[in-house]
């Protein structure tokens, strides 16, 4: 039998012998779908609401309908102005089965293609709830890597980044790879995608994120069903040697803090709302202190060795004058002695 699991309540109206590429739907949400209906001379009363070729209610003019699979779905008529009739037909729970294409056709002659009153087809999608980023930063650019996991059908993803009221929007330069995942009996898709974000100039930048499903291929209409995170990115001169990796999770209205800082520039970002984690605190403290200490050591020994020579410059300015006296003193008294020994050396001849 067929479930009714979905998302979304939307509107897809077809007027007779015309389609229209109705909206996709969110799994497991109640969604409903609108037909409108005129009779324009056909003649026929009834007409059936098939989906890939089953019949899942049939209706009449005469404001009556007959579903058959009514634990799961309801379908009503309603008469409307100028002879047409709107069929409602509400799916209570949608599931990716319920996707495909749906046809509006009259009872008589349902095999023809001209029993057709017109179609619709229905793709499914799950919503992405979070996005888990990562910020790699290199010699000329800031890398950006987000994911999602359990989404369907693939996703896809825009970077768009603004400075000064200008706008750049990075969607064909990204890169992706994608896991299979099986979630009981349905497909889900881990995606991975990145771009590599140069800035040419000093500044603040915002980076506005938004991974998407695949639903129609269409990245325009795609993207309005996506989770979109910003990200505040600036740019500053600095001297700072230390380079701090990020493994920021997103999820609704809830971001952290990451602050990446290279020998020539200072890149900061600087999503929303949250702090860093106690681990990663710790770590920037602990490196900082490091460079420090390491400052201090070297100008400690430049003050260390200042110093010794001034006293050595100073010793030897203040003590020329007694050292040379007591030079000469010394000289005079090995003199004296050598005098008195050449004496006693004479007396002993003697």
């Amino acid at each position: 039998m067929y479930g009714c699991i979905g998302v979304l309540i939307f509107m897809c109206q077809l007027v007779i012998l015309t389609g229209l590429n109705c909206e996709p739907f969110e799994e497991n949400q109640p969604y409903s779908i609108f037909f409108t209906w005129k009779l324009d001379g056909h003649g026929e009363s009834k007409v059936a609401l098939d989906k890939n070729g089953v019949i899942l209610a049939t209706c009449d003019t005469d404001s009556t309908c007959v579903n058959y699979f009514d634990h799961c779905s309801a379908t009503s008529i309603t008469p409307l102005p100028g002879g047409s009739f709107l069929i409602n037909h509400t799916i209570f729970t949608a599931s990716r089965r319920d996707a495909g294409e749906w046809t509006l056709k009259y009872l008589e002659g349902i095999q023809s293609e001209n029993s057709v009153v017109g179609r619709c087809h229905i793709a499914s999608y799950t919503k992405i709830y979070y996005t888990k980023c990562k910020s790699q930063l290199n010699k000329d650019n800031v890398e950006i890597m987000c994911e999602t996991a359990n989404a369907f059908p693939r996703s896809r993803c825009q970077f768009k980044v603004s400075h000064q009221q200008k706008e750049w929007l990075y969607s064909k330069n990204i890169s992706y790879s994608y896991e299979l995942n099986q979630n009981g009996r349905y497909d889900y898709y881990k995606t991975m995608c990145s771009t590599h974000i140069r800035f040419l100039k000093l500044g603040s930048y915002t980076v506005d994120v938004n991974m998407f499903p695949s639903v129609t291929g269409d990245d325009d209409s795609d993207v309005l069903l996506g989770f979109r995170s910003f990200v505040d990115v600036d740019v500053n001169e600095g001297s700072s040697a230390l380079v701090e990796k990020c493994d920021d999770m997103f999820w609704h209205n809830t971001t952290r803090l990451c602050v990446l800082k290279v020998t020539e520039k200072v890149y900061s970002i600087r999503p929303t709302i949250t702090i860093m984690e106690s681990s990663q605190e710790t770590k920037v403290s602990t490196e900082i202190t490091w460079k420090i200490s390491g400052m201090q050591i070297i100008l400690i020994l430049i003050f260390s060795s200042t110093i010794i020579i001034s006293i050595i410059l100073y010793a030897t300015f203040k003590c020329g004058p007694l050292c040379q006296k007591a030079s000469t003193n010394s000289k005079t008294e090995k003199d004296e002695k050598k005098l008195v020994k050449n004496k006693d050396d004479s007396y002993s001849h003697f």
